[in-house]
């Protein structure tokens, strides 16, 4: 084989690798109130890798104007968590069907709070930066989302409308 057509072959493989690589394997979108009390946003969890144990995910917050307002990654394997059933290990299917368990319930109702901290709701100065959790508090229309990954990776997050910004306010654990 010649030189040339062995290094276009060679590009082909690691392009189609790659390409593979960034595939989209699973997502999940809902509306809903966020930034604003009467228009919805978009949430969006993307799950994008070659397999789902060995992927990234990404959620993102879209406002109704289509900004993002809102951006993180993470490993797929860390929405793994305590709820795993123990006992004899886990095989991979039930790790993956766990993973996409969790994405299903990631927008579930329960996990928005109106107003977002409750009047009485007191600081947790450990978990929580006391100016940004002052300024979600005194927001009644804030609304709230809690999410986890991790074992012990809570999150409770809100749109500052004094800021602009999606703010973490309290992050335990």
């Amino acid at each position: 084989m010649p030189i040339s057509i062995f290094i276009v072959f060679l590009i082909l493989c690691i392009q189609k690798e790659v390409n593979a690589s960034n595939k989209v394997l699973f997502e999940v979108k809902i509306n809903h109130e966020f930034s604003n009390f009467s228009r919805n946003d978009t949430f969006k969890l993307s799950v994008i890798g070659s397999e789902i144990l060995k992927s990234n995910v990404t959620f993102n917050i879209i406002s109704f104007d289509g900004t993002e307002i809102y951006s993180v990654n993470f490993p797929s394997i860390e929405l793994i968590n305590y709820d795993l059933p123990k006992g004899i290990e886990a095989s991979k299917k039930d790790q993956e069907q766990f993973i996409l368990k969790r994405l299903r319930e990631f927008f579930n109702e329960k996990n928005f709070s109106f107003p977002a901290i409750k009047e009485d709701e007191k600081l947790d100065s450990d978990y929580s930066d006391k100016t940004i959790w002052f300024d979600i508090k005194e927001d009644r229309t804030a609304i709230g989302f809690y999410y986890s990954i991790g074992e012990e990776d809570n999150r409770k997050i809100a749109f500052s409308k004094r800021t602009k910004k999606v703010l973490l306010y309290y992050n335990c654990c």
